[in-house]
């Protein structure tokens, strides 16, 4: 069966900032709205530390960009959730999140638009548990997604958050959640280097093209390269078994630097040549996620003097 589609009749997207981590030389103690708290984690060093604040809203990124206007900014995380929409029953809510997230593994390929890759594409049921590849199978829905490792420059992670910090949340407030962790490294690389510039990004323009989602392979056809019906079956066959990860990359297998080079080249061999199949860019899913940053973009630009104004 092919990866199921977006019910974008029945989800909203939304896109948020899910924390900030910068450096600093000492603990923060201001109280954020909610009583809540910065978390700093002092260097081994002796010196400064790293101050991380959870779930900011816009008007927390504001005082901190005022606060901290020059510290580098280590590592932030931007999130696209889809929400089942208001009237729905509790039965109906889940099928259409298990959907989702069947949907999600299928067609989420954030590899494509990395420069250095994300090295590593597995999925896990379960603090502990080693992770299994999904490249020629599909994850359970119970499963949380992971794409990169935890100390590359990029790291995407997709699961069913029925949980915040801890706590079970009502079950109107499940979602489904995209992670992508931008760590001083991938920071660099975008220009991103403090603060303020949070506030001015032009988030639809930055970030989503890194929620890439595919509506379907296709052959690559030329006068030198008629249809191949032999080829058009495994695409069709690896598209069912497994979505996007039937499909090769250009960087090397999951897992490759745990692995020996024959099962390098064996699980290479299993997965579809990219030469001769393209993979069609989901343009409704991206028009969803993109108006969503979009979204955000405006909010954090409406509270601070340093970003975009903008009319939601």
């Amino acid at each position: 069966m092919y990866p199921p589609d977006f019910d974008f009749d029945r989800l909203k997207v939304r896109a948020l900032i899910d924390f900030v981590k910068l450096a600093t030389d000492e603990p923060l103690m201001h109280v954020f709205p909610g009583e809540r708290r910065a978390k700093w984690t002092p260097d081994r060093s002796g010196h400064g530390g790293l101050l991380t604040l959870q779930d900011p809203e816009a008007n927390d990124l504001v005082y901190l960009a005022k606060r901290y206007p020059e510290q580098p900014l280590m590592e932030f995380e931007v999130s696209v959730d889809f929400c089942p929409k208001p009237g729905m029953s509790h039965a109906g809510r889940q099928h259409l999140l298990r959907a989702t997230h069947e949907a999600v593994a299928g067609r989420f390929r954030p590899e494509d638009t990395c420069r250095y890759g994300y090295g590593f594409r597995g999925s896990v049921n379960g603090r502990g548990c080693r992770p299994k590849p999904f490249n020629d199978r599909k994850p359970g829905h119970d499963h949380q997604l992971l794409y990169g490792v935890r100390g590359g420059f990029l790291q995407a992670k997709v699961y069913l958050k029925d949980t915040d910090h801890g706590h079970s949340l009502p079950a109107e407030q499940h979602r489904l959640r995209l992670e992508l962790a931008f760590r001083r490294g991938a920071l660099l690389d975008e220009g991103i280097l403090c603060m303020p510039q949070l506030l001015g990004l032009d988030y639809r323009k930055r970030f989503a093209r890194h929620f890439r989602m595919i509506e379907r392979p296709a052959l690559r056809l030329n006068a030198r390269r008629p249809a191949d019906a032999e080829l058009e079956r495994k695409m069709q066959e690896g598209w069912a078994k497994a979505g996007v990860g039937a499909f090769g990359l250009e960087q090397l297998p999951v897992e490759a630097s745990k692995m020996t080079l024959a099962a390098i080249a064996y699980r290479a061999r299993l997965q579809l040549p990219m030469d001769r199949i393209r993979l069609v860019r989901h343009k409704l899913a991206h028009t969803h996620i993109a108006n969503a940053l979009r979204r955000l973009e405006r909010r954090l630009g409406n509270a601070s003097d340093f970003g975009r104004k903008g009319e939601d």
